[in-house]
């Protein structure tokens, strides 16, 4: 069975140059609240990579796969489920968390269910307590914070970030006393290993979320992308790895990328909106009904295309290339059920 939907194209025009936007609405009984990538692969890892196929769950519980071919979109039927994650030997995974894995790692969670910083900033007080790594070799390796500290996050991000062939585990640290961190570890010396973290923002019960990582300034290195108090006045930072030191590049104001409460933590990407072949930095503005994008080919931050979109943006933010015309489509959900197409 085809759903198709009502396709509406609006065009903006910027001071830097002219973009265009597709709103796309389905019926009452294509209220979507979910985007998922395809791949299974969580975003925020290295998000320049665009993905060729696009799920959606709708309000009723059904996943559908998005199709958009001709300036027509349309909601295909699917047999796709989403299956509990195996269990075995992550008995001490901590339940909401996602798995992650890459090139050198098999797979790294969160561990260690704690309550003892009950912040509840993504949707419950439980968070984790420490990490475990399984390497390609099946060597394992464990993590354990003190008891000043937590991860408050549901992943582990994995990128080689100096380009020096060994890979880093990036999570957010925050501390009972001292708010949030951004936090890189790497695999040292037969054990996990700090290599260097931000200082805390200094007040409990202040977070900050992972946006992208990805070249975006076109230095031959990954940059970290993160926005810190997303709830209250969100200020985007860029930084590097550089010497085993995080050192800040440039910052924004009045962005955000994530929902208190909400579990969902990709409302960013990276893709080149531009054309420029760099990858730029697209995350939702302070209150997230609107979209902004930033550049930084010229060593700066630049704010070239600004939309407004009506509602707050609800899911996920997946970067694609759906109709294989070698642009970036973005896709998302918004609060009053619409699905949201963004392209250049």
């Amino acid at each position: 069975m085809f759903k198709n939907l009502v396709l509406i194209l609006i065009t903006l025009t910027l001071s830097h140059s002219a973009f265009a936007y597709k709103l796309i609405k389905g019926d009452e009984f294509d209220c979507v609240q979910e985007v998922l990538p395809a791949s299974g692969l969580p975003n925020g890892i290295v998000t320049d990579r665009l993905e060729n196929s696009v799920y959606v769950k709708t309000c009723d519980g059904e996943y559908l796969m998005v199709s958009f071919k001709n300036n027509a979109i349309t909601l295909k039927d699917t047999n796709l489920t989403i299956s509990p994650k195996p269990t075995k030997g992550q008995e001490n995974q901590l339940l909401d968390s996602e798995i992650t894995s890459s090139k050198t790692i098999e797979r790294a969670w969160l561990t260690g269910s704690t309550r003892r910083y009950r912040h509840n900033i993504l949707g419950d007080d439980v968070e984790a307590s420490g990490i475990t790594v399984i390497d390609r070799k099946g060597k394992r390796y464990d993590l354990k914070l003190g008891n000043d500290s937590v991860f408050e996050d549901r992943k582990i991000r994995i990128a080689d970030l100096d380009q020096d062939g060994k890979e880093e585990l990036i999570v957010v640290h925050s501390y009972l006393n001292r708010g949030g961190a951004m936090t890189v570890y790497g695999l040292r010396n037969g054990k996990i290993q700090l290599i260097d973290e931000t200082p805390a923002i200094g007040i409990p019960n202040r977070w900050l979320n992972p946006a992208v990582i990805a070249d975006v300034d076109n230095d031959g290195k990954l940059e970290i992308a993160y926005v810190e108090t997303p709830h209250i006045g969100g200020i985007l930072h860029v930084m590097n790895l550089v010497n085993n030191k995080l050192v800040y590049k440039y910052k924004s104001f009045s962005t955000s990328n994530h929902g208190i409460g909400s579990r969902i933590q990709e409302l960013a990407a990276a893709v080149d909106w531009n054309g420029d072949g760099i990858p730029d930095i697209v995350v939702p503005n302070a209150n997230r009904s609107g979209i902004k994008v930033f550049s930084y080919a010229r060593k700066k931050a630049e704010l070239i295309a600004e939309i407004a979109l009506g509602n707050r943006i609800l899911s996920a933010i997946v970067a694609a290339d759906l109709n294989r015309d070698k642009k970036p489509e973005l896709i998302f959900s918004l609060f009053d059920g619409r699905m949201i197409i963004l392209t250049p």
